[in-house]
């Protein structure tokens, strides 16, 4: 018997089977854009790197969302055929991310959405589709702001506007 079979075994927790399924059916689901903005052309190419877009089109209009194979799905909030299709669909099935112009994150369509987050531009090139995706959902980290927090400390010694 050699000294390192005197060695105490490493204890491993093991993941069943029924949590690494449920943990990829969480990260496989398709993402749903919608945006109030045009998407540019090198957006739309980043996006195509890592899966298959569908860029709805109003002939998509009585065709279940679910029939469709994709990884980000595009909708034009601007447009009513949109806003509809989107409205009979069951979209707790579908990560909701909306990109947006500057001023149209605080409209309420975003609220109404139940959007997972709200961004103005997608996140740089990333080397894995889960990275990118994991960026997609996060909120931005801003960076510290010395007149922002000055302003907020003046509103609060007056009980002005709250933090949120």
């Amino acid at each position: 018997m050699s000294l390192l079979d005197q060695l105490p075994k490493v204890i491993r927790k093991e993941i069943q089977p029924d949590d690494v399924k449920a943990q990829a059916a969480v990260d496989e689901k398709p993402f749903i854009l919608c945006c109030s903005r045009d998407l540019e052309v090198h957006e739309l190419e980043l996006l195509k790197t890592y899966g298959k877009v569908l860029e709805f089109h109003e002939s998509f209009r009585n065709i279940p969302l679910g029939s469709h194979q994709f990884h980000y799905a595009t909708f034009d909030l601007r447009q009513k055929v949109h806003r509809d299709a989107l409205m009979k669909e069951d979209l707790s099935g579908y990560h909701v991310v909306c990109v947006v112009g500057l001023l149209d994150s605080f409209d309420d369509f975003v609220a109404d959405l139940k959007a997972e987050n709200c961004v103005h531009t997608f996140p740089s090139r990333q080397a894995f589709k889960s990275d990118f995706d994991r960026l997609l959902l996060s909120a931005k980290i801003r960076k510290p702001s010395v007149l922002k927090s000055l302003l907020r400390f003046l509103c609060a010694l007056s009980g002005g506007l709250s933090r949120e």
